[in-house]
């Protein structure tokens, strides 16, 4: 072995302690906030990392950059520790974290002398969300047909929805709901406290399996993998608990069904489907090429901190429509702007880690900072949902928290997915708690 490759085997060690460290301190039951951030944390760094570690695969786009740079695989390790370092030491600041925990919305308590949420409540919820998912979805397909290649870029490039994309959105958001319905009324049917059919259980469900089906016309894929994550995950807190073998089988079909509506989607657009290994092929499905494009940040932009804070600045200002900010600016995601560099006439973005991020904004302190930040959030989110496990809704608030508002941790773009998920969600929750309580008044 040459030293080169110890050195770096070395890195990717340090890494793996770090993360064991990270869970130690941190992860109280393996469905928790930091446990989902941990799963998602080690596809796209570690899984990554060793397959080119041991030469399995090589970084891409291999034309914008050499098949192998020592330091710029080093460079990355490092990041993912300190960013690994930085996410361990918000543990030490655990009363920050339960104070910054009280911002995110409470859902209904449930359990002995509380009467959670009303049912009549919940399913007005669901049915509504359910109907607007079907509206928003008949908007593209009147005008487009059943093209989907041709609706996808209508959402996606053209902006079809400038203004108003959240309600792209509704379709995943109704899912969640209907899966946390049935969770819900099968506890409160056990303890005696609703009596609710089952045709009307399978109604719901059908109608949450619908609503999120048509995100796929809209190009994402990860949405219904997502949902049938939480809607696996939740039935094994609340209905019966399935074994780690089980567990482990679903999460095989989920990478094969994320590769397969991949593939689905290039084959849509007309696009090249040859990959050169079923190893890159699992690594594009899941996104891992995440971690090649932060090591193609770092091969031609070698010093952290040249974009000064920009791109932050811009997630807040991004949420401003282009209706009423006639001169914003045409790039407002890090990744689009990273892909623009090489590729000007793409409008699609490259996905970009989180610790390339913060890196490319504020160097190596920031990546720091930013794991400390990125930590104190998960903190909040444990502290403010610690009865996930015996509440339906509160998992699905930490699901959808941990998963798609702070994915990986706070990146430039979290006030976008403020907007497009949690906005609609505090909306949503509201109506439910303010409903309930006028009813059980009475």
């Amino acid at each position: 072995m040459n030293t080169a490759f110890l050195f770096e085997l070395l890195l990717f060690i340090s890494v793996l302690v770090a993360v064991g460290i990270c869970w130690r301190v941190h992860v109280r039951h393996m469905f928790d906030a930091v446990a989902l951030y941990t799963y998602l944390f080690t596809l796209i760094y570690l899984v990554r990392a060793f397959f080119l570690l041991t030469g399995l695969d090589v970084p891409y786009p291999e034309d914008l950059m050499p098949s192998y740079m020592e330091n710029e695989r080093n460079k990355t390790l490092l990041l993912t520790f300190t960013w690994v370092i930085g996410f361990s030491l918000a543990a030490l600041a655990r009363p920050i974290g339960n104070a910054v925990g009280n911002i995110f919305i409470r859902p209904p308590n449930i359990g002995e002398g509380s009467s959670g949420p009303h049912p009549m409540a919940f399913l007005i919820v669901c049915f509504g969300l359910f109907a607007l998912s079907i509206l928003v979805a008949l908007i593209p397909i009147t005008k487009f047909g059943f093209n989907i290649a041709a609706i996808t870029h209508a959402v996606r490039i053209d902006k079809l929805f400038g203004g108003i994309f959240f309600v792209v959105n509704i379709a995943a958001i109704c899912g969640y709901f209907c899966s946390a319905f049935i969770f819900t009324a099968i506890q409160q049917q056990r303890a005696g406290r609703w009596q609710v059919n089952n045709t009307l259980l399978y109604t719901v469900f059908f109608m949450g399996f619908i609503a999120v089906l048509t995100t796929i016309l809209y190009g994402d894929r990860d949405q219904v993998m997502f949902y049938f994550v939480f809607t696996v995950l939740g039935f094994s807190l609340f209905i019966k608990k399935l074994p780690m073998l089980a567990l482990g089988v679903f999460g095989a079909f989920s990478v094969w069904g994320l590769s397969f509506m991949q593939v689905m989607r290039l084959k849509l657009w007309g696009h090249d489907l040859e990959f050169d290994s079923i190893i890159r092929q699992f690594s594009a499905a899941l996104n891992m090429d995440f971690y090649d494009k932060t090591l193609l940040m770092l091969y031609h932009y070698p010093t952290g901190g040249f974009r000064a804070g920009q791109d932050y600045a811009l997630g807040f200002l991004g949420v401003i429509p282009r209706s009423i900010w006639q001169n914003k600016p045409q790039f407002v995601d890090p990744g689009a702007w990273f892909r623009s560099q090489f590729y000007p006439e793409q409008s699609s973005g490259w996905p970009l880690t989180i610790t390339a991020e913060w890196f490319m904004n504020f160097s190596w302190f920031g990546v720091l900072a930013g794991g400390l930040i990125s930590g104190i959030l998960y903190t909040g989110i444990n502290s403010r949902y610690r009865d996930f496990t015996t509440n339906p809704l509160a998992f699905m608030l930490l699901f959808i928290l941990a998963i798609r508002v702070f994915p990986l941790g706070y990146k430039a773009t979290v006030p976008q997915y403020i907007i497009l998920w949690w906005i609609p969600i505090i909306v949503c929750m509201v109506f439910l708690r303010i409903f309930s309580q006028r009813v059980q008044n009475r």
